[in-house]
């Protein structure tokens, strides 16, 4: 085992290996950027905030309604001069490099940490290189045009401040973490708990010094701007809004922290039967635990602290009872690879080198040529490992292209059919905001509670008949259904609750409102959406 002084040398062949796995990451990313057009749903609200606020609209989603439905701040004002580009195309472009810059300094950093805090020997090195630039959501979500490349960097920069001992430094940045995402008061914490407990120092002075002038004005400004400085939207998307039940409660469903951290590592795996699941997630569990424990046992520097945060997110989805987007794995995962980068040098040095008598270091003994031997096969063997569980998870590249073709197909129409043939002052009722959203410049009524108030999640919404009263309520002028929705009276937004309480619910509605258009594509994407108009309603064209 290397000691904690000890430097790791990474050959110059190690160095080509790494730079061809990080440049076909790189041409992936760009190939999702330019040929796929990839650009996630969710990331159109904000950039929506983000084009009224380039044009002197304030933060507002339908203007003049002060509504906080974005979570990163920090990035919806970094994003407004790119929003205000008159063409979509380039703005979107420009969001995606954004996004991969972000990320590719980001991989820098940590990059540079596996060698000085983390130590890692060669085949350690590659394995986390190899997951960085490779696994399939990382290569996605790291491009897609939300915030969290930008978390990603302030994590890393974070991590670096701390190996430098730059402690303000450290707290600046996981200040504007907490301005970037919510969960940037969890990097906080593990910033303040790493420097207090890893380095011997009591860092509160620094720590309000550097932090206050950072986060104060902006809960100041959301205070008194939107009335909170909790986003609605993260209040919509927690299921404590609208389950009505009890922390103990939580604490007795063990499956839910199960869902939580397949969702933050390997996802659905929808395909795999339930065994091959399990022992994927159980794998990555394990993963996980022995990183910690290597980070730990062997004084893996900040590595420590980027596994704490990996167990921090974990229990604040679970007892937040929020859903883990796909885009939000980006920080789990590259957690993820710096503990499958440690494992992976823990095995080579064991196999190597033994396992040591508890005090004498093991670096110091001189393997036998059969030692050497093993490690190298075991080094190829982890390294082959992770590249066959990022190339065996591939198909979700062509995933994320075909969802891509079926938002150009259907949701992008559709706001362009609202921006093109209804009156400037219109409302839509709708759930899927994003491109609708932003391609309609409509006033939007969303049924998901992120940037309406008066569709906030409540313990009624899971309620028969909860769709259908909200609409009779509101009576938007046009209203958008997934397909079945009305005919099999299972309502969406309501976690498939019946629509209607009743038939007569129903024929009150088929009375007010009228099917004008289906959209749908004939791909492997099959969601087709409905626009409905009501009945005193004309569209222009």
């Amino acid at each position: 085992m290397r000691s904690k002084a000890e430097s790791t040398e990474i050959g110059f062949l190690t160095k080509l290996l790494a730079a061809t796995l990080l440049l076909a990451g790189l041409v992936l990313r760009l190939w999702l950027i330019f040929g796929v057009r990839y650009t996630e749903e969710d990331s159109l609200i904000t950039l929506r905030y983000a084009k009224h606020l380039w044009r002197g609209d304030g933060l507002t989603y339908n203007v003049g309604e002060k509504v906080m439905g974005f979570t990163s701040p920090l990035w919806t004002m970094m994003t407004a001069p790119i929003a205000g580009v008159n063409s979509y195309g380039m703005a979107r472009v420009g969001l995606g490099l954004l996004c991969l810059a972000f990320y590719v300094a980001a991989v820098g950093i940590i990059l540079g940490l596996a060698k000085t805090s983390f130590r890692l020997a060669p085949a350690g090195f590659l394995v986390l290189t190899a997951l960085l630039a490779l696994e399939p959501r990382l290569v996605t979500e790291s491009v897609g045009g939300m915030e969290m490349s930008l978390f990603v960097l302030f994590m890393a920069s974070s991590a670096l401040a701390i190996e430098k001992n730059k402690f303000g430094l450290a707290f600046l940045v996981a200040s504007l973490s907490f301005l970037t995402r919510p969960e940037g008061v969890l990097l906080w914490v593990v910033v303040f708990a790493h420097i207090w407990y890893i380095k011997r120092k009591a860092p509160l002075q620094q720590a309000v010094l550097f932090s206050a002038p950072v986060v104060l004005p902006w809960l100041a400004f959301a205070s008194a701007y939107f009335g909170s400085p909790v986003a609605l939207s993260a209040r919509a998307k927690s299921g404590w809004s609208s389950g009505g039940e009890s922390v103990l409660s939580t604490l007795t469903r063990p499956g839910d922290l199960e869902v939580v951290w397949r969702d933050m590592t390997v996802g659905r795996l929808t395909g795999l039967p339930a065994g091959l699941r399990g022992a994927a997630v159980a794998a990555v569990a394990a993963t996980w635990v022995l990183g910690l424990w290597s980070a730990f046992r062997r004084e893996r520097g900040t590595a420590l602290m980027l596994q704490a945060l990996m167990g921090a997110l974990l229990l604040f989805y679970y007892f937040g009872r929020a859903i883990y987007f796909p885009w939000y794995a980006v920080t789990s995962l590259v957690v993820l690879a710096v503990a499958a980068g440690c494992v992976a040098d823990d095995l080579v040095d064991v196999v190597r080198e033994g396992t040591g008598d508890g005090d004498t270091p093991v670096h110091t003994k001189v393997p036998s040529q059969g030692r050497q031997i093993g490690s190298r096969i075991v080094s190829v063997t982890a390294v082959l490992v992770a590249l066959i569980a990022c190339i065996a998870m591939w198909p979700r590249l062509g995933n994320a292209k075909e969802f891509q073709l079926y938002e150009e197909s259907v949701r992008q129409p559709i706001g362009e059919y609202l921006r093109e043939c209804t009156d400037n002052d219109s409302a839509v009722m709708l759930e899927p905001i994003g491109y609708i959203g932003y391609f309609s410049d409509r006033r939007i009524l969303d049924l998901g509670g992120l940037v309406s108030p008066e569709l906030a999640a409540t313990r009624d919404k899971l309620e028969p008949g909860w769709g259908a009263r909200e609409v009779h309520a509101l009576r938007p002028e046009y209203l958008i259904l997934r397909a079945g929705e009305v005919e099999h009276n299972k309502f969406y937004a309501s976690g498939l609750a019946p629509m209607f309480a009743s038939e007569h619910e129903r024929q009150t509605f088929l009375e007010t409102y009228r099917e004008i258009k289906v959209f749908e594509w004939d791909g492997k994407v099959e969601l087709p959406l409905v626009l409905y108009a009501r009945n005193d309603v004309r569209p222009l064209c």
